[in-house]
């Protein structure tokens, strides 16, 4: 799949970033970018980047995964990438939820999201740097709540000051407190 930057004025393209996805003919799900991207806020630590969340990534042992990845919105190339997955072992991958930013008073970006078997991460960036980004909180909310349901995330997260809302494809809503 292909992240690409147009010259609205020109349509031009002015520069393409490809990610090797895991796509099916005729099956079920496919990868790819399937959320809304993130442009990183001007005067703060996502200033210049463009952050995806792409699904179904080929890893090198022929494994799918979905990454966190930031690119530099000049020029298209990867500043940094998070394997979303990589502390959750036998899944596929696939997550179709958006990222959410937040920012603090003094411009510490910070990204809400979502997983598909009910896991949210939230990751603090540093910049634009190749270590720009770190995940500094997870909860799986079926675990936490004892419960074998699955409490898939699909949605983009909302949030509403340090408070984190999403629906889950189970039917529930959770309320985070970020703190």
């Amino acid at each position: 799949c292909y992240a690409r930057k147009v010259d609205a004025m020109t349509g031009e393209v002015v520069w393409t970033t490809s990610f090797s996805i895991y796509t099916s003919i005729g099956g079920s799900v496919d990868g790819g970018i399937l959320a809304s991207p993130i442009l990183g806020k001007e005067g703060t630590t996502m200033e210049g980047l463009i952050i995806y969340t792409v699904c179904s990534v080929i890893k090198d042992d022929g494994k799918t995964t979905s990454m966190l990845v930031a690119l530099d919105k000049e020029d298209g190339h990867v500043v940094w990438q998070i394997d979303l997955y990589e502390d959750i072992p036998d899944d596929s991958g696939w997550t179709p939820s958006s990222p959410a930013a937040v920012y603090t008073e003094d411009g510490r970006g910070y990204i809400v999201q979502c997983l598909f078997k009910g896991t949210i991460k939230l990751i603090r960036v540093d910049g634009a740097t190749t270590d720009g980004a770190t995940v500094v909180d997870s909860i799986n909310v079926s675990e936490e709540l004892g419960t074998d349901e699955p409490n898939s995330f699909e949605a983009t997260p909302a949030v509403f000051g340090n408070t984190i809302v999403v629906g889950s494809r189970s039917g529930h809503f959770f309320f985070l407190t970020i703190g």
